[in-house]
């Protein structure tokens, strides 16, 4: 009789315990519901981080004392010096590429991006480089588990407008309208910046043990997707449950992403259980940007949920090293 009352006891104790949580869960706001659920979802080791992110300071990319912890011994074991050098040089130019794509489509005026503004000239080869010479190295990572490097680039809008002004006023002089809001941009644009990150791979020339499972995945990473380094985002109108519509909209998508002319994420997904149920996990990251219920008598709501797509790179990375998926 006093066993079964005690368990009796801790049985209310604990169901006490999963209403209080639940209640105080539902009074939160939607960000705060948010946050709970990603950190009840907890991501797998290989969705971490890969090697130690190093701020990088001026006139010191190419440095050996940014690499460090496991990575260290990584590179210097299977890489070469001038690999190492060649693979951060490769970072930097995919770096600069993805931000000038980035540089292109921010707005002047309503109507008119700077790609818009600079396509419009006499000079149709420009490149989009010159606008960028404010652009720094902000920081660094080497992967430890594979000859992998991430290179992040960013620069200050305000930087860009008076780059663009100046090239403006000689290929752009009848412009006088965006001649004008680019000069009222560059001196009153806020710090904003613009960010990109670069992928690249130590070169096939300068591995020093250039097995086939270390070739095979540098290979893959070598050509990481644009979309890699982006985020995705899924909207959803359905009267019901309206953040797993979003969700499901989102996974379609995902499933679309290309890891190369011959291989979908879905295709490379389908070979493993283990990788299903890692996407799994994956999309329960998705986080809500938007989320607007209305007082309609259906209860219908938009949500927008959006997740980053670097952790996605990072799995499909890991997996391609441990099953040598594609050839």
């Amino acid at each position: 009789m006093v066993k079964a009352l005690r368990v009796l006891i801790c049985v209310g104790i604990v169901l006490a315990t999963v209403i209080s949580v639940k209640a105080e869960n539902d009074s939160e706001n939607t960000k705060a519901e948010n946050t709970t659920e990603i950190n009840m979802m907890t991501p797998r080791p290989e969705f971490k981080e890969p090697g130690e992110l190093v701020a990088i300071e001026e006139g010191t990319l190419s440095s050996i004392g940014n690499l460090r912890g496991n990575a260290r011994q990584y590179w210097m074991t299977y890489c070469t010096s001038m690999g190492r050098i060649m693979a951060v040089r490769q970072a930097r130019v995919e770096a600069m590429r993805r931000l000038e794509e980035q540089i292109a489509k921010v707005f002047i005026t309503p109507e008119t991006t700077i790609g818009d503004f600079v396509g419009q000239s006499d000079d149709s080869d420009i490149d989009m480089s010159i606008f960028l010479q404010g652009a720094r190295e902000t920081h660094i990572r080497y992967h430890d588990e594979n000859l992998i490097v991430e290179l992040g680039m960013a620069v200050k809008l305000r930087q860009v407008y008076a780059s663009v002004r100046t090239w403006a006023k000689t290929y752009k002089k009848g412009d006088k309208a965006n001649l004008l809001k680019l000069e009222k941009l560059s001196i009153t644009a806020t710090d904003e910046v613009a960010t990109a990150t670069g992928i690249a791979a130590a070169p096939d020339k300068h591995l020093k043990d250039p097995t086939h499972e270390i070739k095979a995945v540098i290979a893959i990473a070598r050509k990481a997707p644009a979309w890699a380094s982006k985020k995705l985002r899924a909207k959803s109108d359905s009267p019901k449950d309206p953040k797993d519509a979003a969700r499901r909209k989102l996974a379609k998508k995902i499933d679309g992403l290309r890891i190369n002319p011959d291989t979908t994420v879905r295709d490379f997904v389908d070979k493993k259980d283990e990788i299903e149920a890692s996407l799994l996990i994956f999309l329960k990251s998705g986080r809500v940007v938007e989320d607007l219920q209305r007082n309609a008598e259906d209860g219908a709501g938009e949500v927008t949920v959006e997740v980053e797509l670097k952790p996605l790179w990072n799995m499909i990375i890991y997996y391609q090293k441990k099953y040598q998926l594609i050839k």
